[in-house]
């Protein structure tokens, strides 16, 4: 993310624990499809595993040479305001 860059009309940004280990993806436009497509991390990083923050239920993540493609579970849904993941 760019420094003090305005949060105003960005789709989702995400941020890194102190120790690198945890991307949080905040999802601030709910899309209306149950997937959402990601680029390709620009670090390179690989991810295994994503969930939900506030609930901790499991995300599906498929991750290719393309990007990275989130999908929620049925009984799941996007946040209105702010949708966060955890991706390891």
């Amino acid at each position: 993310m760019v420094k003090d860059q305005p949060l105003i009309g960005l789709s989702y940004v995400a941020t890194e624990s102190p120790d690198g280990k945890k991307t949080f993806l905040h999802l601030f436009l709910p899309p209306k499809e149950r997937s959402f497509q990601l680029p390709v991390p620009a670090d390179g990083r690989r991810f295994s595993t994503a969930r939900l923050l506030d609930s901790g239920r499991k995300v599906s993540l498929l991750q290719t040479d393309t990007g990275v493609r989130l999908t929620l579970d049925p009984e799941d849904h996007w946040d209105d305001v702010d949708t966060i993941m955890v991706l390891e």
